[in-house]
């Protein structure tokens, strides 16, 4: 499977032709601040450039949430990344995906999702449900090609 004939399936769900480079993951991630950080979710980690980086700067006792949509995705996260908790669905429902695991909050959300390829009403309940689910002192990192 590759990240381009994943973009070509599903057009409105990815906003890229090839994953995010080492470059920019560094970069996502030290903004993140991932050192006292306990719940650390990625929405929209796709083939995992970004997770390699988080995995590198978090605490060894936090704890990873990865949020994907896309099944083929999420599948491949479960098995490179063994110690993170995978979910395979929309960040429309991060506060649902935090209960459930008995979370209220989380102290960080680093995000890929492709803002410009969804309608503005998908942005607004997305970025909704990462302010409800964020700490009071979180931090939410986010980029976008454009």
């Amino acid at each position: 499977m590759s990240f381009l004939s994943e973009a070509l399936k599903a057009p409105g769900r990815m906003g890229a032709i090839a994953p995010s480079s080492p470059n920019l993951a560094r970069k996502i991630v030290a903004c993140a601040e991932l050192g006292t950080a306990q719940t650390i979710v990625e929405i929209g980690p796709g083939t995992g450039p970004i997770t390699r980086e988080i995995r590198k700067s978090m605490a060894a006792d936090a704890r990873l949430i990865l949020v994907e949509i896309n099944p083929q995705f999420a599948q491949n996260l479960v098995t490179a990344f063994p110690s993170a908790d995978v979910i395979c669905g929309s960040a429309e429902d991060l506060t649902a995906h935090l209960a459930t695991r008995g979370l209220a909050s989380c102290d960080r959300v680093v995000c890929g999702l492709p803002w410009t390829a969804f309608p503005a009403d998908l942005q607004t309940r997305i970025l909704d449900a990462v302010v409800a689910a964020l700490a009071p002192d979180g931090i939410f990192v986010t980029f976008d090609y454009a």
